[in-house]
């Protein structure tokens, strides 16, 4: 469906660009997918990509993009970016790292992810330093269960109380002194 859709990867992980790279096959034509790169983020990575094979480059287009809009708006995706690359774990953060060996930058994250639970001895159980939902408070309190949003009956179920109770009339009214004038009504 290229003639349909125009794919545009926007990422600062090699990883990811990587595996797009691999996907998308070695017939790549002019217009057939881009990357892109947020402006001031991702250059010393996508310097890799653009430009001739026979320069050592992927011969991919990049687009440099910069977001748009007001104040409201910008803040809360610019605060989103430097979470997400100013964390000590993202690639951004560590290809600027000189002291970090180029082995360790691109190693595979899924193969490091296994050692570290080989290791601990836990793989494919929950982190044992990671609490459970429910155990999310430590011994202070337990956190409450929830409603599982995914389950026909439970929303069924919500559906038929939150009707129900939308035909009952119900009157808040304030507590003073710790006392509530009984007269005025049962629903409270």
């Amino acid at each position: 469906m290229p003639n349909l859709i125009y794919p545009q990867f926007a990422t600062h992980n090699a990883h990811t660009l990587s595996a797009i790279y691999h996907m998308a096959g070695n017939n790549y034509y002019p217009g057939q997918y881009e990357f892109q790169c947020l402006h001031g983020m991702g250059e010393p990575l996508y310097e890799q990509v653009v430009g001739k094979v026979a320069d050592g480059k992927l011969n991919r287009p990049c687009r440099i993009y910069a977001p748009v809009g007001t104040h409201e708006t910008l803040l809360a995706y610019l605060v989103r970016r430097l979470l997400e690359n100013g964390a000590n774990t993202s690639f951004v953060n560590r290809i600027a790292d000189a002291t970090l060996p180029l082995d360790e930058l691109v190693a595979d994250p899924v193969t490091a992810v296994e050692a570290m639970a080989a290791s601990e001895g836990q793989i494919g159980l929950p982190h044992p330093r990671i609490p459970l939902p429910r155990e999310l408070y430590g011994d202070k309190r337990t956190n409450s269960s929830g409603l599982d949003l995914s389950n026909e009956q439970r929303l069924a179920s919500l559906s038929s109380a939150l009707l129900t109770s939308a035909t009952q009339p119900w009157r808040a009214e304030p507590i003073i002194d710790a006392e509530l004038d009984s007269g005025r009504g049962n629903n409270r």
